[in-house]
């Protein structure tokens, strides 16, 4: 396994997604980034974010903290992606089966995370490549075949963006990371599904609602 896939692997453990951050959660949030920021350094891997960790967790300021958790989160999505197949070689060409309830929530969750992209300050070329993936996204929910890694190009695309400066997009990633998660989780029960056909609930796997209640997340 290469460095970067090694140092996914072992980030993974302490990560704390920026949609889940909270005031009591700071802590947790502070510690990951710092072993991050370590096993980057440890293992040599170029381009980590040159982040301002605080000294006192318990006092820092929220927002800071969602800050340079955010800018760590860009960094891990990218590993992910370019070491996807060496972290988890049965993505490669793996497709999940979405049933009338999945499709629903998985579609509703795409039209709000379309109304933040187009209210958002993006570069219009950007702009039309997250429109791109999200299409492709739908496209393939609707073929009832949807490709793991579909969910992770568009939030992938949608990271790049607000590393250039995209203003408001945050609420946009948030819901992102959500859909990514749970189609995710999902791929991950296939066994399970063989043995029981049913789907397990979107909600059951990261997707409450149908999104609106994550529009203000930042």
């Amino acid at each position: 396994m290469n460095r970067e896939a090694l140092f996914y692997q072992r980030a993974l453990n302490q990560r704390v997604n920026v949609s889940d951050l909270n005031p009591q959660r700071a802590y947790q949030a502070v510690l990951y980034m710092e072993q991050a920021k370590l096993l980057a350094d440890t293992l040599e891997i170029d381009g980590f974010p040159d982040i301002q960790i605080p000294e006192n967790p318990r006092e820092a300021d929220i927002e800071e903290i969602r800050e340079n958790l955010f800018q760590v989160e860009r960094f891990m999505i990218k590993m992910y992606n370019r070491n996807i197949f060496d972290l988890d070689n049965s993505l490669r060409n793996q497709f999940v089966s979405l049933d009338e309830s999945w499709k629903q929530k998985v579609s509703s969750y795409i039209a709000n995370i379309r109304k933040h992209v187009d209210a958002a300050e993006v570069d219009e070329a950007l702009k039309e490549r997250i429109f791109a993936k999200l299409n492709q996204l739908q496209n393939e929910v609707d073929r009832n075949r949807t490709r793991v890694a579909s969910a992770s190009e568009a939030l992938t695309t949608m990271t790049e963006a607000v590393g250039q400066s995209a203003k408001n997009l945050r609420p946009a990633v948030a819901l992102m990371e959500r859909v990514t998660g749970s189609i995710s989780k999902l791929w991950r029960t296939g066994e399970e599904r063989e043995k029981q056909p049913q789907l397990p609930a979107p909600q059951e796997l990261g997707l409450p609602d149908n999104g609106e209640d994550e529009e203000a997340a930042e």
